[in-house]
């Protein structure tokens, strides 16, 4: 009750009882009814908010009281209704404990209040209305970005937020966002009305892709489309195997190579067009062959690896291109186009032509790839001479003639690259003596002599603890002499590794290498009264010496009778090592870890009627990152290129056969 009310209710009071006084005196009569109270209790409605724009909203409902009489009811800003009959706008009068309901028509505009005043017997209330806030800001989008370059940060041009009334939530997907010129962050945050977003995101490593950065701001949705520059550029496809210019006697060869690009590649060819080894320009065929891809999974071809069967037209010059095609449809154009070449010819005649003729290959490869040089070095066993081989061509030319220096020959070579200028190392034939020789000028810059070194045939470079090494392992024959010998680059001097008189000799020694990740030596070995073949290690360490792969140890291939393994080439990526047999002409194929034995190809060649012929298999050398060998053939004189995934094998060079 309002303090109005509290004092007329005291003034009523105060009359009554004068009236009262005046009858207990025998004063005059009167009306005995209240006086009229039009006051009401105070009266109040809810206030409503996220009401619709242009809504009728109604209050709840609130009972009148503390009046004894009719009350006047005026409104303002809306309508009202009384115990439930219609609304009106007019003013009227309501009843103590009446029901009184206000609605209203709500704003147009969002977030904003709409207020109606009602007035009962001069007490006021209101009723407030209020709209929802615009939470959805009005539509943005981003400029895209063409021609974009590859793996580059692309930050899009500022938007300004409008729209809303309130702040709202602001995520983004595929890059990062800034608001206002900070700091660009991929968390999740809130916008509000005039603030500024600007987006980026990197483009990948592809070709005409798109990368999209989309933001959502309060359900709103741009995207920022960066594209790469388009894709014009065909793929790049190389051959692994063989190398440029090589011979078969066979009537097929399979071929081997890669193809790469930024995109998916649909589709890889090879090209063959044969040519008349007399008139070179003239044609005698043209073929096109499909590649088998490594893989194909789900119609999806992997042409990361790819190999084909080229059929050779005889006694002439097959040369084959390759071709490969990217889902952009860029293709390699033939001109360009990379190519090898095989000559089909008969296994008797020289290649690829007459000059400097090996004697008899039998003590050793190395690969010369210095200064822009690109050749292997092959040591000719008989003639004393050293030749250098062109990678490319196959192109024979004397390196050294070590007759001119009174030396009969060398077995085994190396090159030390760890020098300014790069060396070559190797063993004098028969003779303890390690030669070093310029590689540039073919001169024997220094000779190392010592009884340690009798008549060893490999040699290979190893460094432990800081120091570098030359190591050689004797030959081992009639049961002596296989100790292992180092030679220091610093102090000049030779010592025992693993001696003979330790360890148990290991007869007929000629192949070596080693094997770093097991802390040891391989070495090849051969003992035709106890029919012992095989391999064994010693110890870098220790220099103990056991069988490592023999009929005994290891499982697999066994070797035959009178088995003379020659040189051992080590992949340390894969865990093979590989070793020819000179009597059969199988290339073994052994487990690095267990010993245990494969044949990965036989190299025999067969007569016409299918009878196998002669083969010397001796030196090897390997190229592990093109997955291939040369292997040198003592019978034919001349040096193969065997691939090690496909067991295929053509020749690089050879000399003349003269039975």
């Amino acid at each position: 009750m309002t303090i109005a009310r509290l004092h007329q209710h005291f003034t009523r009071t105060l009359l009554t009882f004068s009236v009262v006084s005046l009858i207990a005196c025998g004063g005059g009569g009167g009306d005995n009814s209240p006086a009229p109270d039009t006051t009401p209790d105070a009266i109040t409605f809810s206030a409503l908010s996220n009401a619709e724009p242009n809504a009728v909203v109604a209050s709840a409902p609130i009972t009148i009281s503390g009046i004894n009489t009719a009350a006047p009811i005026v409104i303002v800003g809306g309508e009202y209704a009384i115990a439930g009959a219609a609304f009106t706008a007019a003013a009227g009068t309501i009843s103590n404990g009446q029901t009184l309901v206000v609605r209203t028509t709500a704003s147009d505009k969002t977030n904003t209040p709409k207020v109606t005043t009602i007035t009962v017997g001069g007490v006021s209330a209101t009723f407030t209305v209020t709209t929802l806030p615009d939470v959805t800001p009005d539509a943005f989008s981003f400029a895209p970005q063409t021609n974009a370059a590859l793996n580059t940060e692309y930050t899009s041009a500022a938007i300004t937020v409008s729209g809303i009334d309130v702040a709202v939530p602001v995520s983004i997907t595929g890059g990062s966002y800034s608001i206002n010129g900070g700091t660009f962050t991929q968390a999740a945050g809130t916008a509000s009305a005039g603030q500024t977003i600007s987006v980026k995101t990197t483009t990948g490593g592809a070709t005409d892709t798109t990368h999209n950065a989309v933001l959502t701001v309060g359900g709103v949705t741009g995207t920022f489309a960066v594209s790469t520059v388009k894709d014009t550029t065909p793929p790049v496809a190389e051959f692994k195997f063989p190398t440029p210019y090589t011979m078969s006697e066979a009537n097929q060869v399979k071929v081997r190579g890669t193809a790469t690009d930024d995109n998916a590649i649909t589709h890889v060819k090879v090209v063959v067009r044969s040519f008349n080894l007399d008139t070179p320009g003239t044609t005698l065929s043209t073929t096109e062959i499909d590649a088998i891809p490594k893989a194909e999974t789900n119609g999806v071809k992997d042409f990361s690896s790819w190999t084909a069967d080229i059929p050779l037209t005889a006694l002439a010059e097959n040369e084959i291109k390759v071709i490969a095609t990217d889902d952009k449809n860029n293709v390699i154009p033939l001109n360009t186009a990379e190519k090898v070449v095989i000559r089909q010819a008969d296994g008797f005649v020289s290649f690829p032509n007459e000059d400097n003729p090996f004697d008899l290959l039998s003590a050793g490869i190395v690969l010369d790839n210095y200064s822009g040089r690109n050749r292997l070095l092959v040591a000719d066993g008989n003639s004393g001479k050293i030749h250098g081989v062109a990678l490319n061509t196959g192109v024979r030319e004397i390196f050294i003639d070590l007759e001119n220096h009174g030396i009969s020959g060398v077995w085994g070579m190396v090159i030390d690259d760890s020098v300014d200028e790069p060396m070559l190392y190797a063993n004098e034939y028969s003779k303890s003596n390690i030669l070093k020789f310029n590689l540039s000028n073919a001169e024997i810059v220094n000779s190392y002599t010592s009884e340690l070194n009798r008549e060893s045939h490999n040699l290979l470079i190893d460094e432990k603890n800081g120091i570098k090494s030359l190591i050689s392992v004797n030959q081992g024959e009639l049961g002596r002499n296989s100790n292992v010998i180092s030679f220091n680059f610093d102090t000049e001097e030779f010592s025992l590794i693993s001696s003979d008189a330790d360890h148990p000799v290991l007869p007929s020694t000629r192949g070596f290498a080693l094997d770093k990740a097991r802390d040891r030596y391989l070495v090849t070995v051969r003992k035709r009264t106890e029919n012992l073949y095989g391999i064994y290690s010693i110890s870098r360490t220790t220099g103990e010496r056991k069988a490592f792969s023999t009929n005994e140890v290891g499982s697999g291939e066994l070797f035959v009778d009178r088995t003379q393994l020659q040189e051992i080439a080590i992949d340390e990526q894969r865990n093979i090592l590989y070793v020819p047999d000179y009597l059969t002409g199988k290339l073994f194929s052994i487990d690095l870890i267990t010993g245990n034995r494969k044949v990965l190809v036989d190299l025999t060649y067969r007569d016409v009627n299918g009878e196998p012929l002669r083969i010397r298999l001796t030196s090897i050398y390997a190229v592990f990152e093109d997955q291939y060998v040369f292997i040198s053939d003592g019978e034919r004189n001349s040096l193969l290129v065997v691939d090690l995934t496909t067991g295929e094998k053509v020749v690089l060079t050879k000399s003349r056969i003269i039975y």
